[in-house]
């Protein structure tokens, strides 16, 4: 189909039309060296995986990766797992698993063709031309890959929109290395000053009154909406981090377990997750919503309120030092990793003996944390505005921009 869009055309076209198989098949020597590359899902690029000796490996023939060819995964293909070759992993190696193919430059752009490569919708385009009997082990032809149609505009605008991207691209960028930077700064004033406290570390069992825990009854998928109980999911609880919002809606005519429902103010904590990171990480539930029950992997931990502020025990927690030992609380494997209550209040603390020393520390480290919650805010904007940026000048009836 084509389309004109500002006095120039728009046309729909199948890949094969502007791009072909093209693998450079290269024979395994088992005295050379060979650099290995990845393709990461979602066409978030290639990644290098180091060298391999021909003598190490099993494979008998590797591709080989020429600069602005595309390049795939057949194998799970529906992750999106696409890509164009960068510069600088031309020369590169992978498996066979990797079809690379290149484009007609005459008629489609390396850097626009990239762009499509990160588009969800051509994603879902690769799942459903997957074929095989089970999700995991489905592949992607490259004939199938081949049969996608796509929007071509006018070089010019492929050219305008790369540009235009590219600078969203330097941009969700330098954001993330402010909120890198701002993480830092944070971790960096914490530890010095649990290094600065001079009172001999206190285990948690002399602060904490009562561990709470709650419950995992099968619950809908959605998400309760307001007025309906909802209990908490995993997720809920990150470091300094709460989202009531990642909750899932209690079935109607389940018993209630109110003892586990969520106040403002609450100390809490995952006792287990997949992720080892996660477990044992603290945060204050500042404006929970209202009917938000703790799951079976959540604690609240109440503390003493004459011996330790809820503040200062969320932000400590987080320490080095303190990080340190509860990892060596914290069993399992890292993909079932747990913390049992007797473990938590053996961990031990440095605790000023002063509520209003505690209640300082703690008010300090707030504001540097604000700096670190607003570029993370920053950033889930700036990637949500970069996502429908792409969409938006990808789509067939997208208004081309001037060239800039």
């Amino acid at each position: 189909m084509i389309t004109e869009q500002d006095g120039r055309l728009a046309r729909t076209v199948l890949l094969d039309e502007v791009a072909k198989l093209d693998i450079a098949t290269v024979e395994v020597d088992p005295a050379s060296t060979y650099r290995i590359a990845g393709v990461k899902i979602a066409g978030e690029g290639l990644l290098g995986r180091g060298e391999i000796r021909g003598g190490d490996t099993t494979y008998a023939k590797l591709h080989r990766l020429r600069e602005g060819q595309v390049v795939y995964r057949k194998l799970t293909a529906w992750e999106g797992p696409i890509t164009v070759v960068p510069q600088d992993f031309d020369g590169f190696y992978v498996s066979s698993e990797f079809p690379t193919i290149t484009l007609d430059t005459d008629q489609i752009l390396p850097e626009y063709m990239e762009l499509i490569c990160r588009d969800p919708q051509f994603h879902g385009e690769m799942k459903a031309l997957c074929t095989g009997t089970a999700e995991r082990r489905n592949r992607l032809t490259p004939e199938h890959l081949l049969s996608i149609s796509i929007s071509l505009p006018a070089l010019e605008v492929q050219r305008s929109v790369s540009r235009h991207i590219a600078r969203l691209d330097r941009l969700v960028s330098a954001t993330e290395a402010m909120r890198v930077a701002a993480e830092e700064l944070y971790q960096a004033a914490l530890d010095q000053q649990v290094d600065l406290l001079d009172d001999d570390p206190v285990s948690l069992s002399a602060v904490v009154q009562r561990i709470v825990s709650g419950r995992s009854p099968k619950c809908d998928e959605r998400r309760p909406i307001d007025g309906e109980w909802g209990v908490l999911k995993v997720s809920s609880v990150r470091r300094l981090q709460f989202d009531g919002r990642e909750a899932k809606k209690l079935p109607d005519g389940e018993a209630l377990f109110p003892n586990a429902e969520v106040q403002p103010g609450d100390l809490l904590t995952i006792r287990a997750s997949g992720s080892r990171r996660l477990v044992g990480a603290f945060c204050i539930a500042e404006d929970p919503p209202a009917r938000r029950l703790m799951s079976d992997y959540h604690w609240r931990v109440e503390l003493d309120p004459a011996r330790a502020d809820r503040r200062y025990v969320a932000h400590i927690m987080g320490a080095t030092a303190v990080r340190d030992e509860l990892e060596l609380a914290i069993v399992g494997s890292t993909t079932a990793a747990k913390l049992s209550k007797g473990r938590l209040l053996e961990v031990a603390i440095p605790l000023p003996a002063s509520l209003v020393d505690q209640k300082r520390i703690a008010r300090q480290l707030d504001a540097l944390h604000s700096v670190v919650r607003t570029s993370q805010e920053q950033l889930v904007t700036l990637r949500a505005v970069h996502r429908s940026a792409l969409r938006q000048l990808l789509a067939e009836d997208a208004t081309p921009l001037v060239a800039a």
